[in-house]
């Protein structure tokens, strides 16, 4: 669905889905470099080795330019501080829009769907659940893998720090570094299984 027209908007509505996708995309970028000029976003597209040109982001901000390329959507939310998934789907997530064309849903349900989200299966349309699952498996098990060793090396500092190495403290920990090597195992064994 549409968001609404405003002073920083296209002159000419978008003609189609595609053409929605950049127009959100425009508007956001406007809205987050604020009263800052298009030449100090380029400025910072360039500095951050990919740059964009004013007259581009004038352009797509006018809607002269009516698509943005993954290598620009990721530039752009560099240059602002900002996560690309907040340019393509920025706030408020309340809203309905569409996902694919002609499939409304909630904004917050795109999000996750484009995050691979575990609660995003319910908005892939087509094969449904287990093929989602499949496929964004390897995701999950990396994003899994990463909070494990995060744990691992915050227990591995806390027990190298404890003072007695019986103490019910460390007897805790060790148990708590044994759980997470078993689950690194399963999710790397089962990972590279794929």
């Amino acid at each position: 669905m549409p968001q609404k027209m405003n002073a920083h908007d296209w002159g000419d509505p978008p003609k189609n889905w595609a053409e929605e996708q950049a127009r959100r995309t425009a508007l956001e970028v406007r809205r987050l470099r604020g009263k800052k000029s298009a030449q100090w976003l380029a400025d910072r597209t360039k500095e951050l080795g990919s740059p964009i040109t004013r007259a581009v982001i004038s352009d797509l901000e006018l809607g002269r330019r009516r698509y943005v390329t993954s290598a620009e959507l990721i530039i752009l939310a560099a240059a602002l501080d900002t996560a690309p998934i907040t340019l393509l789907y920025p706030p408020p997530y309340n809203e309905t829009i569409e996902l694919v064309p002609d499939v409304d849903e909630p904004k917050i349900g795109a999000v996750e769907w484009f995050c691979s989200d575990s609660n995003a299966a319910r908005y892939k349309p087509g094969e449904g659940v287990d093929a989602f699952t499949e496929r964004t498996w390897p995701l999950y098990a990396a994003r899994a893998i990463d909070k494990l060793e995060e744990s691992q090396r915050g227990l591995l500092a806390t027990l190298a720090a404890e003072d007695d190495p019986d103490s019910p403290l460390a007897q805790s920990i060790r148990r708590e570094l044994d759980h997470i090597s078993k689950r690194l195992a399963e999710y790397k064994g089962d990972n590279d299984a794929r």
